[in-house]
């Protein structure tokens, strides 16, 4: 099989990018008022200028996964976890449920941990105990702000990792 690459939909960031431009104008209407409080327009232009600013240079033009016959790949904007096919020992779907809210990510389990190169441990720790999860996946994949269908890349996944299990 190919290399196969799932990127975010140019759509999804124009949107995000008006959203928070829109958000950081706002912010410094705010901080042109002289009835209000200065605090929220500080915060609304850092947040959301910062937080624009940040996916547009670093994560908008990156792609969401890369999956080749060697493994998986999925960049972030602090590094790219890389996991062979090897060292899977499966791929779900999971389901993070809070309160009325939920969010779905597929999540790459490990037979090794640290054969998961480029993989922060802290951030495994964290999502551990946010989500109450017992076992924690070494990678999580989730669509947000992306335009691309979970299960998509769920069913190249699964192609893949049948694929490699056959031989």
């Amino acid at each position: 099989m190919k290399k196969i690459v799932f990127r975010r939909a140019w759509w999804m960031t124009i949107l995000f990018a008006f959203t928070c431009l829109g958000f950081t104008l706002i912010g410094i209407w705010i901080l042109n008022d002289p009835e209000t409080s200065n605090l929220m327009a500080y915060l609304a232009i850092a947040f959301f200028g910062g937080g624009g600013i940040f996916y547009l240079f670093f994560m908008s033009w990156k792609p969401i996964v890369i999956i080749t016959k060697e493994g998986i790949t999925v960049p972030y904007g602090w590094g790219e976890p890389f996991v062979e096919w090897s060292n899977v020992k499966r791929i779900e779907q999971i389901v993070q449920t809070n309160g009325t809210i939920k969010q779905k990510y597929i999540g790459i389990f490990v037979f090794n941990p640290d054969g998961v190169k480029g993989a922060n441990k802290l951030s495994k720790k964290i999502t551990g105990k946010v989500t109450g999860w017992g076992e924690v996946p070494s990678i999580l994949i989730n669509n947000n702000f992306t335009g691309v269908k979970l299960k998509d890349i769920e069913t190249e996944l699964q192609k893949f990792y049948s694929q490699y299990k056959s031989k």
